[in-house]
């Protein structure tokens, strides 16, 4: 299984997984600013360094304009990105896909695990496995999660259009919290909000048509929780 390591401090980046590509491809406006390792399976991309850039990227944000990086991996590849400054866009299916980003927002299509670190940013997935993330500043919104999630944010919202059952935690000190639970699904649920309130649209009505259980952990300091049917 290839596996792709990418560290830079401000890149524009977007990975695409290829259904045939059998080896990593990349292409930049500015190559010279890239060196690549690979050794095996595994390619590891570095932005160069810009001398004392560094030391003030992650305080005062990028000072360095950002450069366009395009990689072309092949399909279910897992990969490694660390970024001070820059968004990711990750399109295709991926296996897993850790990151620790200062600054960015990050997009990706599909992937079995998310490990997820995030200074300030946007998260949005449209369908994942299992997932572990964790934000200062920002949103998360997932399109379907089909396994176990513990979601974190200091100061931003918890949105899940449809979860499949597992176990779930959305914490988050300012915002609000929505979950969409699959049709068939029975939900167990702890939901507190300190400022706020808790709804939900769930009947017996809708009670489970097979064995699926969801068990949802929620809260919030301030902002309300929503749990409705996806």
């Amino acid at each position: 299984m290839t596996q792709l390591n990418l560290n830079g401090y401000s890149i524009d980046l977007t990975i695409s997984a290829k259904a045939n590509l059998e080896q990593v491809e990349w292409s930049s406006p500015k190559p010279e600013e890239f060196e690549v390792e690979t050794t095996n399976e595994v390619t590891t991309i570095r932005q160069k360094s810009q001398g004392n850039n560094l030391k003030w990227l992650s305080i005062l944000g990028s000072s360095h304009p950002q450069v366009k990086l395009h990689v072309n991996v092949p399909e279910n590849s897992s990969i490694k990105i660390e970024l001070n400054a820059g968004g990711c866009t990750l399109e295709g299916q991926f296996d897993c896909v850790e990151t620790n980003n200062n600054a960015g927002n990050l997009s990706v299509e599909k992937l079995r695990q998310a490990d997820f670190h995030l200074d300030a940013g946007n998260v949005n997935i449209q369908q994942v496995e299992t997932a572990k993330i964790a934000l200062s500043a920002g949103n998360i919104k997932i399109g379907q999660l089909t396994s176990d999630a513990k979601l974190k944010v200091d100061a931003g919202s918890i949105k899940i259009a449809q979860t499949e059952g597992g176990t779930l935690e959305a914490r988050t000190n300012a915002g609000n919290i929505k979950v969409g639970v699959q049709a068939g699904v029975s939900v167990k649920a702890d939901c507190h909000t300190n400022l706020g309130k808790v709804e939900t649209d769930l009947k017996d009505s809708n009670g489970p048509a097979s064995n699926q259980i969801l068990h949802l952990q929620a809260q919030t300091n301030l902002g309300n929780i929503k749990i409705t049917r996806a």
